[in-house]
């Protein structure tokens, strides 16, 4: 495992524990102004993370749908920022073998064609034909979940799942 894959395994076990502020919505990448502080929001505590939901879970819909309402604020965040290791982005999306679904978090690599290029960076438990390190292209519809990071001013952006289960 190389330095970028613990990283990013140690920022995926993060997110499924922090807990956020009430949503947040930007007009566009330039109005971040008072974002919570990633520290501050992982200190808080691991409280109520969910590991396991029914897919019909209300929180789980609430959470796509704030996502959903503010992805391409995310979208225009990456195109402004390729390349550039002071920003992560992940985005997380429910994945299907035979009944069960598993959601897990992939790595942004680019987006075109209204498919994110992604690297899962999770470790399936239930869906055995995935693994992580792998291509994948997720569709813009299937994001249940985004992030992005921002080292430049240590804040995370998104995250609707954990702001979901702090109510």
């Amino acid at each position: 495992m190389n330095i970028k894959t613990l990283s990013l395994s140690l920022f995926t076990f993060a997110l499924l524990f922090a807990s956020c502020e009430d949503s947040v919505e930007y007009d566009s990448f330039e109005d971040i102004e008072d974002v919570p502080n990633f520290d501050e929001v992982f200190n808080d505590g691991f409280k109520d993370a969910t590991f396991l939901a029914e897919s019909d879970d209300a929180r789980i819909a609430r959470a796509k749908d704030s996502a959903q309402a503010q992805i391409d604020y995310f979208i225009e965040a990456l195109a402004a920022h390729p390349n550039d290791t002071n920003y992560v982005f992940i985005v997380k999306s429910g994945f299907t073998q035979s009944d069960t679904v598993e959601h897990m978090w992939s790595e942004v690599q680019g987006f075109s064609d209204n498919n994110f290029q992604c690297i899962l960076i999770d470790q399936p438990y239930w869906i055995k034909n995935l693994n992580p390190g792998q291509f994948l292209n997720i569709p813009k519809a299937d994001v249940g979940d985004w992030v992005l990071y921002d080292y430049v001013v240590d804040a995370q952006i998104g995250n609707f799942l954990s702001r979901q289960n702090s109510n």
